[in-house]
């Protein structure tokens, strides 16, 4: 876009891109699976509130009892098991649905990551994903967005985010929200983002903009690129604003090829930007892609030793994440 652009002109290509952005994350993160499948794969809307495939349960809050993990349901493909509890809670936030929290281990403030869900998602199962990888280091911060259709309970209700304004409010909102609740406990400094589908390629036009200053994100199939949501513009733009590294994850083979490129213009914007692909795993979180983000999960926190505050083992892992090669494949 050039720097002479009439601002309606300006302001117009915005617009069709948010829509553009908006139909293409709702394909994406739409038509996938069933509910009952691994976390991240998304449904149809169907029609009627009885059409609708089962879903998974939510997870209880913190103060109810939980199964032992090796008893808890897995995705049909093998991935990495949940060997330790993480506390949950709900957040209440104004304005919004209530976001789930994972709680950190220990005392002293701690940092945030914020996950973000699909459309036709929920964000009990992306705090569960991410719960696991951050291991008690910091807050894991998981968005609710909007319900699809509000007449079917609770429990069986499932969410996306109008567009990605409405994204970043709510983002903003929640993270008010979870420092008036936990005080000086928390850090806010240079959170992390992560997000799949469409809160992947919707967050890709938050992070420059957002005034929480986010430094590192992930985002799985979705952010890649495909939609246009990058430009050398707004790789500066994130880059001015505190943005350090970002994530491209994959489990197809044409957003591995698309990310590859969307690389190049990330790392002329003067990012760190580095893409996996998990091969077979498709649009979803489980399986393949779950092992390839705990793989992947040290080299997005390296650098940052406010995340060493997990397990021992997670310390190890961080510890070394800044040796590994920035843009391998």
């Amino acid at each position: 876009m050039s720097a002479q652009e009439p601002s309606g002109d300006r302001h117009g290509r915005r617009a069709a891109l948010a829509l553009a952005v908006a139909l293409a994350a709702l394909a994406e993160g739409c038509a996938r699976a069933p509910l009952a499948a691994p976390v991240g794969r998304s449904a149809a809307f169907p029609a009627a509130p009885e059409q609708r495939p089962p879903t998974e349960q939510r997870p209880p809050r913190a103060t109810e009892q939980r199964p032992p993990a090796e008893q808890r349901p897995r995705p049909a493909t093998e991935s990495p098991p949940v060997t330790e509890e993480l506390a949950f809670a709900d957040l209440e936030v104004p304005g919004f649905g209530p976001a789930v929290v994972v709680l950190p281990r220990g005392g002293g403030p701690r940092p945030v990551l914020v996950a973000t869900h699909g459309a036709g998602d929920r964000p009990e199962w992306h705090c569960d994903v991410w719960g696991a990888m951050v291991r008690g280091a910091g807050y894991v911060l998981c968005p609710r967005g909007k319900a699809i259709d509000t007449r079917v309970p609770d429990d069986a209700r499932i969410y996306y985010y109008p567009d990605h304004h409405a994204l970043g409010r709510e983002v903003t909102a929640a993270l008010s929200a979870l420092s008036r609740r936990f005080g000086d406990r928390v850090d806010l400094r240079a959170p992390v983002y992560a997000g799949y589908s469409q809160g992947a390629t919707m967050g890709a036009l938050v992070l420059p903009g957002h005034p929480a200053g986010f430094a590192r994100a992930a985002l799985v199939e979705g952010g890649y690129g495909g939609a246009g949501e990058w430009t050398l513009g707004s790789a500066r733009r994130w880059r001015g604003a505190g943005g350090a590294r970002v994530l491209l994850a994959c489990g197809r083979a044409d957003c591995a090829a698309r990310a590859h490129r969307t690389r190049e213009t990330l790392e002329r914007g003067g990012l760190t930007a580095r893409v996996v692909h998990a091969k077979g795993a498709g649009h979803s979180y489980g399986g393949a892609m779950e092992r390839a983000l705990h793989e992947a999960y040290p080299w997005v926190i390296g650098g940052d030793p406010r995340w060493l505050g997990g397990s021992e083992a997670s310390a190890r892992q961080g510890a070394a994440a800044p040796q590994q090669g920035a843009a391998a494949p």
